[in-house]
């Protein structure tokens, strides 16, 4: 296999046999048939603007995929774990998002996740991350605002976990490997 061949160039048969790679659509953002840790594959986004891990298991949601140029983009990704739990996320990018505007942006993300929460805030040289959890009926969420602090851009993204019961929903394997997708999540500035 050549390294240097997008996924979306390459056979369908000279894949992995992940769900990710079956599906045509989710197909052309991941840029590697190489993990970048077990169960992942690099993604780029369409704006060509923040790159992520992305789950071997998940596949993005072609109704709901929205882009606008490159300033704007949306879409949702569904998975089931290994543990037979089912995981939805859904992401937003938004280019004008600029740090001087981080008090305006969370207002904005807490009325969308409809939750006057706190932030656990985590610093990095590039980005800062804006971490809550909390329980809506049978569904664990978890949601994070990421800041761009080098140039303007900041992503909201929302888990969903479908919860069998209260302790599988929130047991350290399930929140290790959501805040290790977050902590995935880089800007290309």
């Amino acid at each position: 296999m050549k390294k240097d061949v997008k996924p979306s160039e390459m056979s369908p048969n000279d894949l992995p046999d992940e769900r990710a790679f079956q599906d045509e659509f989710t197909r052309e953002f991941l840029q590697s048939a190489e993990e970048t840790r077990p169960g992942y594959y690099p993604f780029l986004s369409n704006t060509g603007r923040y790159k992520m891990d992305f789950p071997a298991k998940g596949i993005i949601n072609k109704k709901f995929y929205n882009i606008n140029k490159n300033s704007h983009e949306m879409f949702n990704v569904s998975f089931v774990d290994d543990n037979d739990i089912k995981i939805e996320y859904s992401l937003a990018y938004y280019e004008e998002s600029d740090k001087k505007d981080i008090d305006t942006n969370l207002a904005f993300f807490k009325g969308r996740i409809g939750q006057d929460t706190n932030f656990e805030v985590i610093e990095s040289k590039n980005h800062n991350i804006y971490n809550t959890n909390y329980n809506i009926s049978k569904f664990y969420k978890h949601a994070a605002y990421i800041q761009n602090i080098i140039n303007p851009g900041g992503i909201e993204i929302i888990f969903t976990i479908h919860c069998k019961d209260e302790t599988n929903c929130k047991n350290n394997e399930l929140i290790e490997q959501i805040n290790d997708l977050i902590m995935s999540i880089e800007f290309v500035n």
